[in-house]
This record gives C-alpha cells, structure tokens and sequence, in this order.
C-alpha cells in the first residue's frame, strides 16, 4: 500500500473555517449524555446562530462554486451531518 503524500492547507489553495464547528463544550456533553443525535444538532445549531461569522464564508464560498466539508471526527454522522444541514437552510432562506 502506497501512502498519500501530506499537503499543507496553503498548498491546497483553499480556506478553513475551524471556528464552525462544534464547541469542545458540546461535543464533551455529546459524548458524555445519552441525549440522541437530534440533541447535539439543536444544541449545534444555536451555537452556530449565535457565531454567523464562522459558517459565513462556507455560505459565500457554496455559492460562487463547491463547498467541500472536511471533518476528523470518528462518528460521520455528527459535525460535518449537521453543519451540511444548517448551510443548506441558510442557502434557502437566503435566496
């Protein structure tokens, strides 16, 4: 097996918005509760209300072209899940 070779983020020519995601506050709580996924979404989604300026420039950058979502979490069906969906709801109220 071939290994990929490491890019740096300048390489790549493109912008990272760390700031959008979830707070380490959050994700503790979501690992440590037994509240469904639904929970941390809305809990996710008011954070994301309260900081327009960390999911901003995706909204801006999905509109002049392709938005590509990358992520590192273990479980796929958390952060990345649920930013997509609130970026989608922004496109639309936003037309």
């Amino acid at each position: 097996m071939r290994a990929g070779r490491l890019l740096h983020v300048e390489q790549l020519g493109i912008g990272i918005a760390q700031s959008a995601a979830p707070s380490d506050a959050l994700r503790r709580w979501f690992h440590a509760s037994s509240e469904p996924w639904e929970a941390f979404r809305d809990r996710y989604f008011a954070e994301l209300d309260r900081r327009p300026e960390a999911w901003e420039p995706i909204l801006k950058a999905a509109r002049n072209g392709t938005a590509t979502l990358l992520y590192a979490a273990r479980d796929q069906q958390q952060n990345v899940v649920a930013l997509r969906e609130y970026l989608m709801r922004q496109l639309q109220l936003r037309k």
